[in-house]
């Protein structure tokens, strides 16, 4: 068995190009996934973060203690760091962009849920209220952050090929 000269995780037996354990394939197929989990995990617990949240808001008088918005804020903190890692292990840009755009939607959607009255709320009112709108725009960021990041390695590396 000897390396294949097109492709460095293929190998060459006989006539026949196999494909080696861990070779780039595996590894961008592993990471796809891993990032997918992460991607449905954090936007489940953000779902779960802003339910519990709206609950937490529900009552009238908004009555809530101290633990209740903290763990909420717990919540977001988590979907927040979950999507974050999967935006940043995401292989392609492509699939990077999507995901961004659809966070750079959610945050006009979290400003129409906002109430109109947040100067005249408690502190702990206000920063409740607030924290979807961070949490969109804070991931919103993150992604256009990491996709010209991208970008500009994939030019780097296209005029890079283009010398060689």
């Amino acid at each position: 068995m000897e390396p294949c000269s097109s492709h460095p995780s293929f190998a060459t037996i006989g006539k026949r190009n196999i494909l080696l354990i861990g070779g780039g394939f595996i590894n961008t197929l592993l990471q796809g996934i891993l990032s997918m989990f992460l991607l449905a995990t954090g936007f489940c617990m953000g779902f779960i973060a802003f339910a519990y949240k709206t609950l937490i808001m529900s009552d009238i008088p908004i009555s809530f203690t101290v633990s209740e918005a903290l763990f909420a804020h717990v919540l977001f903190l988590i979907a927040t760091a979950l999507i974050c890692i999967s935006l940043s292990t995401l292989p392609s840009n492509a699939g990077r962009g999507m995901i961004t755009g659809s966070l750079i939607l959610t945050i006009p959607l979290n400003l129409l849920l906002l109430p109109t009255n947040l100067p005249g709320d408690k502190v702990g009112v206000a920063l409740l209220q607030l924290a979807p709108v961070l949490h969109a725009c804070f991931l919103s960021a993150a992604g256009i952050y990491l996709f010209i990041a991208n970008w500009r390695k994939s030019i780097a590396s296209q005029k890079e090929r283009a010398i060689q």
